[in-house]
C-alpha cells in the first residue's frame, strides 16, 4: 500500500453511514429434515450463529433441539417435530416470506411443548435483512403472503386472591382452580395505584 502525504493540514471531515453487511456464510436447506441433521443443509453442516439460513419454498425443516443462526429466512416451512417437542431458536431475526410458514401449533391443535425463541440483535444500526432494511436488527417479520402461527395451551391468565396476602408470605390463596404449573411466573398486582408495588414470583408448589 502507498500513500501521499498532504503538504498542509486539512480539517477532519466526519460522516456516518449505514450499509448492509455481508454475512459470513449462507446456508440453505436442500431437503426435508431436522434442523440438527447436517444432511439437511447445503454445507453438510448444522448452522451456527455466524450463518444466514434459508429454508426454500417446498421444503420442511423440523425443530426438536437447539437451533442457532445469524438470521433465518423462511420461504418453506419451519415447525416443531411434533406438538410436544421441546425446542429453542437463538438468532438475531426471523423473516417469513410469501408462501413461507413458521408453525407452532394451530387453532385446533395446541403446541404443548416448551418452545423458546431468543432474539439476540443488539446493534440498532445493523441491517439484518438487506431486502427489508427498515425491519432493524432484532425481529420476527412476516411479509405479505407469509404465515406465523403460535398456539400454546389455553390458560386463564389472571384471577383474584381469596384471602389477603400478608407481607413476607411465601404462599397465596386464589379464588379459583387454574391450570397453572410449577415454574410458571406470576405477577401479584399492586393494591393501590402505584404499579411499582407489583411483585413477580415463580410458582414452586401448588
Amino acid at each position: 500500500m502507498s500513500f501521499t502525504k498532504y503538504p498542509k493540514k486539512k480539517k477532519l471531515v466526519t460522516f456516518k453511514y449505514y450499509c448492509a453487511p455481508n454475512s459470513l456464510i449462507s446456508i440453505q436447506a436442500v431437503s426435508d429434515g431436522s434442523w440438527n441433521n447436517a444432511a439437511t443443509w447445503s454445507t453438510n453442516q448444522i448452522p451456527t450463529l455466524a450463518d444466514d439460513v434459508i429454508i426454500p419454498a417446498g421444503l420442511l425443516v423440523t425443530l426438536a433441539q437447539g437451533a442457532t443462526a445469524r438470521s433465518i429466512k423462511v420461504e418453506g416451512i419451519l415447525k416443531p417435530l411434533n406438538l410436544s417437542s421441546n425446542f429453542s431458536i437463538t438468532t438475531k431475526g426471523i423473516m417469513i416470506h410469501s408462501g413461507g410458514k413458521l408453525l407452532i401449533g394451530s387453532e385446533t391443535k395446541a403446541y404443548t411443548g416448551n418452545g423458546i425463541i431468543t432474539l439476540t440483535g443488539t446493534n440498532a444500526s445493523e441491517i439484518l435483512m438487506s431486502n427489508s432494511p427498515i425491519m432493524g436488527s432484532k425481529l420476527i417479520g412476516v411479509m405479505s403472503g407469509g404465515t406465523l402461527e403460535l398456539h400454546g395451551t389455553s390458560r386463564k391468565t389472571w384471577t383474584q386472591l381469596n384471602a389477603t396476602a400478608e407481607k413476607n408470605v411465601t404462599s397465596i390463596t386464589i379464588k379459583e382452580s387454574i391450570n397453572w404449573s410449577v415454574g410458571d411466573e406470576i405477577v401479584i398486582a399492586s393494591t393501590d395505584f402505584d404499579p411499582h408495588q407489583a411483585e413477580k414470583r415463580t410458582i414452586t408448589a401448588i
